[in-house]
Order: structure tokens, then sequence, then C-alpha cells
């Protein structure tokens, strides 16, 4: 099925500048008719920024180890915050985001899926927090940044078309 949403999206990474202290406390997948969606959510209405793009292994911030996901294609998706516990705001002191390597969302979680296979937690240093997204393989993407005007909740989305 061509979808006329997708059409122009592509494969070349994307960038926003912006840091911000807010901290990431959630991520959250999604199916669409015509993509998958990952959707980071952060504590505060601050703009932040993103680098998004295809590489050939996720790595480990600051350590360099390599995150391997599920899929032919690795996503590298870098939020300009701090993970929750590892924030200045005072929010929730004591509970951590998640152990670097871990899986947000597992294969088997995804089974079924169009385009995401799987999502973990890559890690935290000098101000950006990075996931490693599987992806079926290289296709299409789109990001952008919104906010919820009710809660004040800023969102980073990354949607992964299912077709070229």
């Amino acid at each position: 099925m061509a979808c006329a949403e997708t059409r122009e999206w592509n494969t070349a990474e994307e960038t926003s500048e912006p840091y911000s202290t807010d901290a990431l406390y959630l991520v959250r997948v999604g199916r669409h008719d015509c993509y998958d969606r990952v959707v980071l959510d952060v504590n505060g209405p601050s703009d932040v920024g993103y680098t998004v793009g295809y590489v050939p292994v996720v790595t480990a911030d600051g350590s360099g180890e390599p995150v391997p996901v599920a899929g032919k294609a690795a996503l590298a998706v870098i939020a300009h915050v701090p993970p929750q516990g590892l924030d200045d705001s005072g929010h929730q002191p004591g509970r951590t985001f998640a152990d670097t390597g871990d899986h947000l969302y597992s294969p088997a979680q995804l089974s079924g899926w169009r385009s995401l296979r799987a999502v973990r937690y890559a890690g935290f240093f000098e101000g950006q927090t990075t996931l490693a997204v599987g992806v079926r393989e290289t296709l299409p993407f789109r990001v952008f940044s919104q906010l919820d005007q009710t809660d004040r909740v800023r969102r980073i989305v990354v949607d992964i078309a299912h077709n070229h």
C-alpha cells in the first residue's frame, strides 16, 4: 500500500540543536497505518534537540560498547536531554530511567510490527541520551518535537515508514 503521508520522508540524518536539562522519563511506541512510531516523553516544556540517523551499530554513550538491536538496520536516536535519575530536577529522587543495554521494547514485544524490531537504552553522556532502535531494514523516517499544551510535556517523535 502506497502512503502519500510518507512519500516525502527519506533516510538522511535529522538534527535539531537545543539542549535541555528537563528529564527523559518515558519511551512509548505505537503503530499507525503507514508507519511505526517511537515517542520520547521529556518532563518539561523546554525545546529539545535531537540527532537521529542510521548507523552500522549504535554504541553506548561514554563506553563506546556496541548496543546491537534486532533488525537489518539500526537507528541511533539521540535526545539532547538527561534521563530521569541523572537530571537535576529533583523529581522522583533515586529512580533511574534504565540501565545501559536494557530493552525498553524487546523483539518479542514488537513481534508482528511492520517496521520496529526493538528499542534499547544506550546510555547518557555529556547532556545527551541515546536509544538504539532496531528497524526491519533502512526505511524512510521523520523526526519532530512537539509540546503537549495540556500537560506541558515535550515529546520527540520518530516515525518510521512501513515502505520505501
